[in-house]
């Protein structure tokens, strides 16, 4: 996957992931089924948000579903009100108690959510488009799933993509991943799924089919293995200081298939602290299944640099910025210093931790048999700096599985990190996703070679500094 790859003792498994032959069938759902959901929200309340909706926060779900009939979600968020949605032809019934453990009413009033019925195919035949198959994540027991996607709504980014990935043994939902998010953070698009294209992140613990003739009554979401909030033992992780990773990376970009990438990383603290790899971060993409969407490049690089300690005179140069370069199948070298003017050095390992991340855990998982087999997860947030679409920041999600160690937490394995509407750029694949497959701390350092640049003898690099 690289033109330097590390020595053998730093390397990583690919992730197992590849496509079937001949590809599975379009999947679809039973006529009726019942569901729990882990719904993710694209950001925190923002101006001309209702703060009185759940699209502001994480929220649990009891989902039931009558093909022609209704669609009924009945919500729990980590504020402990609650919110009861049915849609019931072409309308979306509303109720909700702004009491802690509260139950709504059975909902009677309509509220313009624009959203439509579901059917029973959440993938269109003509836009869907199949990838691949492997395991959900690299926890022991976690459901092999087929990756699905599609275009998004036509009226918010068509070239944007909605992800979903089905187990491959009953084409059931897992998880869904919208990449463009509603044309208000209330309302929807009548084309796009009711109710999940308001979060940018879906699980579903549970998904069967069911014999629904009416309407379920109320009843307050619980998933076992899930708890809101931060357990009053459990510490932010702190990452490892020479450490590898190997991610399926998932694009926003309706063009693109994920790419494998391994990821390594080094950081020394202020006293060792010296030259440019001793603070360092190098990603190398593989577009082996993306020949049709950019076949300039086989590998792309991106090479982070920390900062260096506060107060060190002469720091290197390039301290805290980052180059992108790719080297193609022809040994064509294109190079960029901090591509679109934007400094991103490497994080230190506390990055979750520091006050302009504002990291947040909102809950926790332990040992849910489809999401999270034999392992406890906490559920983080950081956010993302504000934006025109976002003036109060977006987030970003990250699930680590914590080491059983009594570190209690500290020692974390990372699962999935997802960005919450990744802007899609001319030409890139917008990465959001990445399902982190192998992890590896390493007992010597990585060689520092691993985080140089092979810039060819006389060739200038391009780009802002």
């Amino acid at each position: 996957m690289s033109t330097n790859p590390p020595a053998p003792a730093f390397a990583l498994n690919p992730p197992p992931v590849s496509p079937t032959s001949p590809p599975p069938l379009l999947p679809t759902l039973p006529a009726s089924w019942q569901a729990t959901a882990i719904l993710h929200p694209f950001g925190p309340w923002q101006p001309g948000g209702d703060c009185t909706k759940p699209f502001f926060e994480l929220c649990i779900a009891n989902l039931a579903y009558l093909e022609g009939g209704f669609f009924s979600a009945q919500l729990l968020g980590s504020s402990g009100r609650t919110w009861w949605y049915i849609v019931d032809g072409g309308q979306t019934f509303y109720s909700t108690n702004q009491t802690r453990g509260g139950s709504p009413e059975r909902p009677t009033k309509t509220t313009p959510t624009n959203w439509a019925l579901p059917g029973t195919t959440w993938l269109t035949s003509a836009e869907a488009r199949y990838f691949a198959s492997g395991p959900l994540n690299w926890m022991k027991g976690a459901p092999s799933v087929d990756w699905w996607t599609q275009p998004a709504s036509a009226q918010t980014n068509a070239n944007a993509a909605t992800w979903i990935w089905v187990d491959s043994a009953t084409t059931l939902p897992v998880r869904m991943m919208f990449g463009a998010p509603p044309p208000t953070f209330d309302t929807g698009t009548l084309d796009q799924l009711a109710l999940f294209q308001n979060f940018s992140f879906t699980y579903f613990p549970t998904f069967s089919p069911a014999s629904l003739t009416s309407v379920p009554e109320w009843s307050t979401p619980s998933i076992p293995a899930f708890n809101f909030g931060q357990p009053p033992d459990l510490e932010f992780f702190v990452w490892n200081s020479n450490f590898g990773m190997a991610p399926m990376m998932t694009p926003v970009n309706a063009a693109s298939n994920p790419l494998p990438t391994q990821v390594h990383y080094h950081w020394t603290p202020d006293e060792k602290y010296q030259h440019l790899a001793d603070r360092a971060q190098v990603t190398q993409m593989s577009y082996q299944f993306n020949s049709t969407a950019r076949s300039d490049p086989r590998v792309d690089t991106v090479v982070m640099y920390g900062g260096a300690p506060t107060g060190m005179q002469n720091p290197p140069p390039f301290a805290d910025q980052w180059v992108d370069y790719t080297i193609n199948n022809a040994g064509f070298f294109s190079c960029t210093i901090n591509p679109g003017a934007m400094a991103m050095g490497a994080e230190a390992p506390n990055w979750v931790s520091t006050p302009g991340e504002k990291g947040t855990i909102w809950a926790t998982i332990d040992d849910d048999p489809v999401v999270s087999p034999n392992n406890f997860v906490a559920l983080y947030s950081v956010l993302f700096p504000p934006s025109c679409q976002y003036p109060n920041g977006r987030f970003l999600w990250t699930w680590y599985s914590r080491n059983n160690d009594g570190s209690n937490g500290v020692n974390a394995r990372p699962v999935v990190f997802m960005e919450s509407a990744s802007s899609i750029s001319e030409g890139g694949t917008s990465l959001a996703l990445a399902d982190y497959y192998d992890y590896k701390i390493f007992a010597d350092p990585i060689p520092p070679g691993t985080f140089s640049i092979p810039v060819p003898s006389g060739l200038p690099i391009t780009g802002s500094t």
